[in-house]
């Protein structure tokens, strides 16, 4: 299915009261050819927008948390992977990316750390990726204190060990 295809798929699982909808839009022969042409595949905020725009036009943003990002930022450029290779990629940068979040009870219109210049390391409020699994639990309505797995002997654990970022939250 198409990029705006898994979009539009997503809204219409989301509206049929599904309580999950995840959306991979990166197959492995894209990810080859990202890496080859990084213009292969781009950010398409306008299918993102329509989605929240739709789930908000029928009153379902509330009860539904949308979370676009990745594990990885990418440098800014293009860059050859050796002096004498022809194949041209962009780098990771793996201690700054982006995440975006909306609806569920997440605060809006708002941004919670910061980059350096090269958008290299995190400058402000670094954010680890175990937070933003406790941010995305506690965005689907699900308590971190009495909501536990199975750990070794059955002995209970929690689903992650840190804390929601506390500012995302009305």
């Amino acid at each position: 299915v198409a990029y705006r295809g898994k979009i539009a798929l997503a809204a219409e699982i989301a509206l049929a009261s599904a309580a999950q909808v995840a959306v991979f839009l990166i197959p492995a022969v894209a990810l080859v050819s990202w890496f080859i042409d990084p213009l292969a595949l781009s950010f398409r905020p306008v299918e993102i927008a329509a989605l929240v725009t739709d789930l908000k036009m029928r009153g379902l943003l509330d009860d539904t948390l949308v979370v676009w990002g990745g594990e990885f930022g990418r440098t800014p450029f293009r860059e050859g992977r050796t002096a004498a290779s022809q194949v041209l990629g962009r780098d990771h940068y793996p201690d700054a990316w982006t995440n975006f979040l909306v609806g569920g009870n997440i605060k809006g219109g708002q941004v919670v750390g910061a980059t350096d210049k090269q958008g290299e390391r995190p400058s402000d409020r670094p954010i680890s990726p175990p937070e933003v699994l406790a941010t995305i639990y506690q965005g689907m309505g699900i308590n971190l204190d009495t909501t536990m797995m199975p750990g070794p002997g059955e002995r209970p654990i929690r689903l992650v060990e840190a804390e929601p970022i506390k500012q995302l939250f009305a």
